[in-house]
């Protein structure tokens, strides 16, 4: 346990079994160096957003209902495009 709201916390780590224990809370990352040309984190900025803007009560179920969204979009061959992506409810 992590002493904190679950439903409020996401965990964001380049090392997978960190976070095995709240799976539904984790986000899976390359791992992260710091340089200017690095992106990994910048890249979540959309992601972030998106449950902030739609005012997600349970970051779970928002990322669980986002990973759904973005695998259909990609399994189409389609760009990810998260405005097209409604969280509102969840």
């Amino acid at each position: 346990m992590i002493g904190r709201d679950l439903s409020r916390s996401i965990i964001i780590d380049n090392i997978a079994s960190n976070f095995k224990l709240q799976p539904r809370n984790g986000i899976a990352i390359s791992t992260w160096t710091g340089q200017p040309d690095d992106i990994s984190l910048y890249n979540l900025i959309p992601v972030m957003r998106k449950l902030a803007v739609d005012e997600v009560k349970d970051v779970r179920d928002g990322l669980e209902k986002l990973s759904e969204e973005m695998e259909a979009f990609m399994s189409k061959g389609q760009e990810i495009v998260f405005e097209n992506i409604s969280l509102k409810g969840l």
